[in-house]
């Protein structure tokens, strides 16, 4: 996915504390789009921003169905981490396979917004597919995600997995 796509998906989410529970989720939380031009399907969580908080975003999309994006950001007054780009992720505390992490960021006005990205395979992304909690570390902050982006993650990797068992019809 080129960085611009990857902009044009990115938004922010509070993080509130976790329950322990799988939580209920309803259907059609996760954002569906189909390209127009090249009928590439992109399933992401959606996400709504919020100053001063670091998040993340998970997104599929049908020409790479063999991996996640994950995009972990942060959106501040100051680059959070302008030389540390050590990035976790933990599904119910156990460590989840990352490809390498890029960073980039982007000043604004008063405002910084970070990114650190990385691509997961997807049967590693399965993991946040059975998890009650996900949690991100970079650096030595860590950041746990909400119920929505649980519920929306799961949405988001059953999509992936139904695309792999029945791809459509190639015209």
């Amino acid at each position: 996915m080129s960085p611009a796509s990857v902009f044009a998906v990115l938004a922010v989410l509070a993080v509130p504390a976790l329950s322990q529970e799988t939580p209920a989720c309803q259907k059609g939380q996760s954002v569906r789009d189909v390209d127009p031009q090249t009928g590439v399907v992109i399933q992401k969580t959606r996400l709504t921003p919020k100053p001063d908080s670091f998040d993340p975003l998970l997104v599929w999309t049908s020409d790479e169905p063999g991996s996640v994006m994950l995009v972990v950001m942060g959106n501040s007054s100051i680059e959070r981490y302008p030389s540390c780009y050590q990035l976790t992720v933990l599904a119910d505390g156990k460590t989840l396979a990352l490809g390498k992490t890029e960073h980039n960021s982007e000043t604004g006005g008063s405002r910084t917004v970070e990114y650190m990205t990385t691509h997961l395979p997807l049967a590693e992304a399965q993991r946040l597919d059975a998890a009650t909690t996900i949690s991100s570390k970079i650096c030595n902050d860590e950041f746990r995600v909400n119920d929505e982006f649980l519920c929306q993650a799961r949405e988001v990797l059953d999509a992936a997995a139904a695309w792999k068992k029945a791809p459509p019809a190639k015209k």
